[in-house]
């Protein structure tokens, strides 16, 4: 069966041989590029700090959403919001600070959740309490404030 993979790239010389489907560049993120079909989206060392909300909505079969290395600071609240068949999210090599209550609201059936940051700093408390079919969770931050994200995401966890 035919899966269709989208890449986003700022340069897609790695990529190409890799990726079977289409492959873009842009820098910002807009519904109306990305395929309705598409089950896998790939964005890769693009200029975008900002996730808008609803950005994702339209994609109702994608089961996987990859951000790498790019300058994300902002994730909106119902950013994802739609995504009931997504599986697994990565968020790696962002600049991301903060993670609200409603960032993740609609991810219904998420089960990989990624978030590889060196800037991440708050978590809102029960971020992660609407992911009732996680799995895993990589939270990668500054040693020195893991332990208030734990406590903050998950209360009432006790270091």
């Amino acid at each position: 069966m035919w899966r269709s993979w989208v890449v986003f790239a700022w340069t897609v010389f790695d990529v190409c041989e890799l990726i079977q489907g289409r492959t873009y560049s842009l820098r910002e993120i807009k519904p109306a590029d990305i395929p309705l079909d598409a089950t896998r989206v790939i964005f890769i060392s693009l200029n975008v700090t900002v996730i808008p909300a609803f950005s994702f909505s339209h994609l109702l079969i994608c089961e996987g959403l990859y951000f790498e290395n790019m300058p994300i600071d902002t994730i909106e609240d119902n950013a994802f919001e739609g995504l009931g068949n997504l599986r697994t999210l990565k968020l790696s090599r962002t600049k991301l600070s903060r993670i609200g209550r409603n960032t993740f609201n609609g991810l219904v059936s998420l089960h990989d959740l990624f978030i590889i940051s060196s800037k991440l700093l708050e978590v809102e408390a029960f971020s992660f309490a609407r992911l009732s079919v996680l799995h895993y969770l990589k939270l990668n931050s500054p040693k020195h404030v893991n332990r208030t994200i734990f406590a903050q995401a998950f209360p009432p966890w006790q270091p």
